[in-house]
């Protein structure tokens, strides 16, 4: 029998926040007593829960909330939600962070290993220095990166926006797992990616949501190496400062329009750092970067809105 929590009583959960470039989400581990809970809640219950946690003043601050659980396909199966509540498909930053997180805790005592998401299987490789010390990168076999055609948007110049004169520009629809959709710019900087975000999500084919990529091919100077420059609005979180599965897509779609080639690695540079991607000739995309830590701890809730309905 479940006991009703009394109205002002509080549950005290246990979490791990940890971030990919900036990308930061909070951790529960349903592996663990101290999370077994709301590990157990419907997606509807979890979801509401990311929206409490995610809060930036309220809260501990996250572009959401991830589940570690357990599975019987792979070594952990990753459950995410955006910071508004809504289930998220497949996260490039936060699967690398599931992963570290999975590897430390013994949840795999192997450096490659398997994630189950709502995507699809995914294999990780933990990264570690010569010396076995220290993990250095993750690296993700994001699958294979789909073609989901073209179309041209004009976005016409405002009087705010002092370095951009509008225009009519190319897009690319491309699905990693989830739905992205990239303009290809000059001045990542300049171009005002929350209003063609808006523009793009009205949209016939975007009604369940879209991230929306501003992306811009330059060079090294010296060298000529090419890298790729990057801002994304994520569905169900805004704006971020990095964001994997963009990082997939963009390189997919700068194949397709032949700014780079198959098998070579790209850089890919957003406000919150570097990834290094790579889009293999038999069509799977490779992902690697940081996962870090930020902190652990306890955070309470007034549980009667939740498990009272949860239970």
């Amino acid at each position: 029998m479940h006991r009703i929590m009394k109205k002002g009583e509080n549950m005290r959960l246990f979490f791990t926040k940890m971030h990919g470039l900036g990308n930061d989400y909070i951790y529960m581990d349903g592996f663990d007593s101290r999370m077994s809970k709301p590990a157990a809640w419907s997606s509807e219950q979890k979801g509401r829960l990311a929206v409490v946690m995610s809060r930036r003043h309220t809260g501990i601050g996250a572009d959401g909330l991830i589940f570690i659980q357990p599975s019987e396909e792979a070594a952990f199966r990753m459950e995410m939600y955006n910071a508004d509540g809504s289930r998220g498909a497949m996260c490039g930053n936060g699967i690398r962070c599931a992963a570290r997180y999975a590897y430390d805790h013994g949840i795999s005592t192997n450096q490659s290993f398997q994630v189950q998401t709502d995507s699809g299987i995914r294999s990780v490789y933990i990264r570690k220095t010569d010396e076995g010390e220290h993990i250095t990168s993750v690296r993700v076999d994001m699958g294979v990166m789909a073609n989901l055609g073209e179309q041209r948007v004009l976005l016409k110049a405002k009087e705010e926006w002092t370095d951009f004169t509008g225009g009519s520009f190319p897009v690319q629809y491309v699905s990693a797992g989830n739905r992205h959709c990239i303009f290809f710019v000059e001045n990542v900087e300049a171009f005002p990616l929350k209003k063609a975000a808006e523009l793009i999500h009205t949209l016939p084919g975007n009604e369940d949501g879209v991230n929306v990529e501003a992306a811009a091919v330059e060079k090294i100077a010296v060298t000529g190496e090419k890298y790729i420059k990057m801002r994304v609005i994520e569905r169900g979180s805004g704006e971020t400062m990095a964001c994997g599965t963009g990082a997939c897509a963009v390189t997919a779609a700068a194949v397709w329009q032949g700014y780079c080639r198959y098998d070579e690695n790209v850089e890919i540079r957003q406000p919150g750092g570097i990834l290094t991607t790579a889009y293999l000739a038999d069509g799977r995309m490779l992902m690697e970067g940081p996962a870090e830590y930020v902190f652990e701890g306890y955070f309470d809730i007034p549980i009667a809105s939740f498990y009272n309905s949860a239970r």
